[in-house]
């Protein structure tokens, strides 16, 4: 433990005098242009054997207590026999064993000679196997990390850097420190048998700044999984962090003392912060980001439903209230959001701000399906009128042409479900006819009935001109910009 501090003393006084050098020498340790060097001395110690604890606890804890009563039957016994208050002085003994059980603190630290060294060297033998395993011997230089190898030999140079004064110091040693970037310490602590739990921490001694890592297992365990972590940092590709996609509302939570409520009183929460319910995407994108950054919520439960404000029939009819239900197993055949038939208890989210461009376009897109379905409906019922009541020539005239109405009413719906399909809108997919033809279209001779509804499409221009043709007109640019 000695031999330890002076090494970190060695280490912080590196680090200071770094600091103090860095504004007179700019060119100091530009990591970014070469490999990080870590000074070659990895040092571990231990920190603790708490099996050797527990066991030393319960040995020191039974020695003392027969030591405190032996004492007790050879002092306090006879002062007891003259005494006529004996069961005063034993509550005082008891209390005393009290006491010691609460207050013991015995920590059996010992020293494994030999340890230390073996955690270094099978540490450092574990991350040069991490670059044989990942990389070639041409691309060395896709190595970021390595450790520093001085001309002259290690100890020289550190005596040098400790003992002279600043000015020869830096004359003597600006290569030395201009060659290194990070230095390394570690501790180990013995849980219990062959476990083991250890703690690595790599400092920039320019900075300052620390990286700490942890592993438990055995020693060889313990020593990969760290010679990962380390890997994994220096050589991971790093990505842009999470941008808050709705930078402009504001979320709000439920009720700290409701989890869960039903709708009536979850509409009158949100109403009452100025708020609504936020659509689906608006809350999975949020969750996505956690309630640990910016514009995030915390993540969603799964197979738990949520109230959301879409309405994917279009008839915004408040009566029909939608759910998300977050990686349900229902999802893939019922989808994602839905109406259920109870009034439920769901979760709440109350999102303030307007909808984003994509939902509005969705709304709209959903609003001409529901009108569409309504014209189908229309259609469906004087053609049954007509049919049921009359049979003039002229009737039947009529009844082709809405014959004729009919399928392009139908074509049309689904040209609108494949355009809501493209922009992931929750609407499980053009379900009427899925690869084969939609029932209502069969034996019509209609552009659909051969092509069927997925592969009736090229792309969403070919769609949006397919129902420009059946009078449903569509914003190509607005639409092409709202497109995931």
């Amino acid at each position: 433990m000695i031999r330890f501090s002076k090494v970190l003393l060695s280490v912080l006084f590196v680090s200071f005098f770094v600091s103090f050098a860095a504004d007179a020498f700019p060119r100091f340790m530009d990591s970014q242009k070469r490999q990080a060097r870590v000074w070659p001395r990895v040092i571990f110690y231990q920190a603790g054997d708490f099996n050797q604890f527990e066991i030393t606890m319960q040995q020191n804890r039974d020695q003392v207590r027969k030591m405190l009563m032996t004492e007790f039957a050879d002092v306090a016994i006879p002062l007891a026999a003259g005494n006529p208050d004996a069961a005063n002085i034993a509550s005082v003994v008891a209390d005393i064993l009290r006491d010691f059980d609460n207050y013991h603190q015995h920590h059996k630290n010992l020293e494994h000679p030999g340890n230390a060294t073996a955690f270094e060297h099978l540490f450092k033998a574990a991350l040069d196997q991490r670059y044989t395993d990942f990389f070639q011997r041409s691309e060395g230089g896709l190595r970021k990390i390595t450790f520093y190898s001085p001309v002259q030999g290690l100890n020289i140079r550190s005596q040098k850097l400790s003992s002279e004064d600043s000015k020869t110091a830096i004359q003597h040693n600006l290569d030395l420190l201009n060659g290194v970037d990070y230095v390394m310490y570690g501790t180990y602590t013995i849980l219990s048998g062959r476990r083991l739990k250890s703690t690595i921490t790599l400092e920039n001694i320019l900075t300052g700044k620390q990286y700490s890592f942890s592993a438990t297992g055995s020693v060889e365990d313990i020593s990969e999984r760290l010679a990962k972590k380390v890997f994994d940092h220096f050589q991971k590709n790093t990505y842009p962090g999470w941008q808050n996609p709705q930078p402009l509302k504001l979320w709000i939570s439920a009720p700290p003392s409701q989890k869960v409520m039903q709708e009536l009183g979850a509409r009158a929460y949100c109403q009452g912060q100025g708020a609504r319910f936020p659509y689906a995407k608006e809350l999975i994108q949020a969750a996505q980001g956690s309630d640990y950054r910016n514009g995030g919520i915390k993540h969603l439960e799964a197979n738990a439903p949520y109230f959301v404000e879409d309405k994917l029939d279009g008839s915004r009819n408040v009566k029909r209230q939608y759910y998300y239900f977050h990686q349900h197993k229902s999802n893939q055949s019922l989808g994602a959001v839905r109406v259920d038939s109870t009034n439920r208890l769901a979760h709440v989210w109350c999102i303030k701000g307007a909808p984003m461009l994509w939902q509005k376009m969705v709304n709209d897109i959903q609003r001409m399906a529901y009108n569409v379905s309504f014209s189908i409906s229309d259609v469906y019922r004087e053609i049954a009128r007509l049919e049921k009541f009359s049979s003039r020539a002229s009737d039947k005239d009529k009844i082709r042409d809405l014959e004729k109405e009919k399928i392009k009413f139908v074509e049309s719906k689904i040209g609108i479900r494949y355009l809501l399909a493209l922009l992931d809108a929750f609407e499980g997919g053009i379900s009427e006819c899925g690869y084969g033809s939609d029932a209502r279209l069969r034996g019509t001779y209609s552009y659909l009935e051969g092509r069927g509804c997925i592969n009736a499409f090229r792309d969403y221009k070919a769609a949006i001109a397919f129902l420009d043709e059946r009078g449903v007109y569509i914003d190509a640019g607005a639409y092409r910009s709202v497109l995931p």
